[in-house]
Parts: C-alpha cells; sequence; structure tokens
C-alpha cells in the first residue's frame, strides 16, 4: 500500500508539473529555455518525486525573485 500511495502522489505530481508547462508554454521567457520534457523525464519525476519537488520549489522561487 506504501508504494502505491507513493507512485500516486508521484502522478500527481507529474500531472501538475505538465498542468503547468502547459499553461506557460505560451509565455516568451519558456520558449526561450526549450524545455523538452519527454516520456523519460515524466517516468523519472513520478519516481523521484521528492527529490523532483525539491528542486522545482527552489528554481520556481529563484525565478520569481531574480
Amino acid at each position: 500500500m506504501t508504494i502505491l500511495n507513493y507512485l500516486t502522489i508521484g502522478i500527481i505530481f507529474g500531472f501538475l508539473i505538465e498542468l503547468l508547462f502547459n499553461r506557460l508554454s505560451d509565455n516568451p521567457q519558456i520558449k526561450k529555455m526549450n524545455i523538452n520534457w519527454g516520456w523519460g523525464e515524466r517516468i523519472t519525476a513520478i519516481i523521484i518525486w521528492p527529490l523532483a519537488l525539491i528542486i522545482f520549489i527552489i528554481h520556481f522561487f529563484k525565478a520569481i525573485f531574480k
């Protein structure tokens, strides 16, 4: 059951990141960064979501307060 919870949280995290990328796809700064979010990155984010979440939060706040 614990593994199922871990993967469920990872899938939700991946879904939220996907929504964020789709929402920001028209942003010129995001287009300039040329982020490729393929299946490998999605599966990796689902498996290591705690680390991916920490990295995302750090870079998100760096971008906001830059």
